[in-house]
C-alpha cells in the first residue's frame, strides 16, 4: 500500500496539460492540425492573390507578408500555446473549477485507490485506470479520456519509492 499527501499547484496542472497534449494520440493530431493550418491558409491566400492581383510588385508584397506570417506562426506556435495553457489554468483557478487546488490525500489499497480532499472523497478500482504514464515531473494515472490522478514527483520520498509505486501499479493493472 502507498499513501501520499500533497497539494497540486498551477505548475502541476500546466505540466499535466503539456504532457496530455504532447502524448495522447487525439491531442497530437489536433495540435498538428492547429500548427500547420495557419501556414497552409497563408499559402492558399497567397495563391488566391496571384490569381486576383496582376501587378507583380503588389503580388510580391502580399506573398512576402504571408510568408513572414506563416514563418512567424511556426516559430512562435509553442510559446503561444504555452501562454494560452497558463491563461486557461489561471482562469479555471479563479472560477474555482480546478479539481484539486486543496490538499489531496491518496491511499492506494489492495483493491482500489482512495482520493480525499477536504470537500470530497472518491474511490476508483484499479480496473478504471486506462493508462499509466510517467512524465518528467509526475506520474499520471488516466481514468477516462481526459482526466487523471496526478502524483507529482515531490510526493515520493525517493526514486526507489517511485519505482516501487510504479511496480505496485503495474501489478494492479496492465496499462503501464
Amino acid at each position: 500500500m502507498f499513501s501520499f499527501s500533497y497539494a497540486l499547484t498551477e505548475e502541476d496542472y500546466y505540466e499535466y496539460n503539456k504532457f496530455y497534449i504532447a502524448n495522447m494520440p487525439a491531442q497530437k493530431r489536433r495540435l498538428a492540425f492547429a500548427r500547420w493550418y495557419v501556414p497552409v491558409m497563408f499559402l492558399f491566400l497567397s495563391l488566391i492573390t496571384k490569381v486576383i492581383i496582376d501587378e507583380f510588385v503588389v503580388q510580391a508584397a502580399v506573398w512576402a507578408t504571408l510568408l513572414v506570417g506563416a514563418v512567424l506562426w511556426l516559430i512562435f506556435f509553442w510559446s503561444i500555446m504555452n501562454r494560452q495553457l497558463r491563461k486557461n489554468i489561471k482562469k479555471l483557478k479563479k472560477n474555482g473549477r480546478l479539481v484539486y487546488d486543496k490538499p489531496i490525500s491518496m491511499l492506494f489499497r489492495e483493491d482500489y485507490i482512495m482520493t480525499s480532499t477536504p470537500e470530497s472523497s472518491e474511490n476508483n478500482a484499479y480496473s478504471m485506470i486506462e493508462r499509466v504514464c510517467v512524465g518528467e515531473v509526475a506520474v499520471y494515472l488516466f481514468i477516462g479520456a481526459n482526466s487523471a490522478h496526478i502524483v507529482p514527483n515531490r510526493a515520493f520520498e525517493s526514486d526507489g519509492e517511485k519505482q516501487s509505486f510504479l511496480e505496485f501499479v503495474a501489478a494492479k493493472t496492465t496499462k503501464v
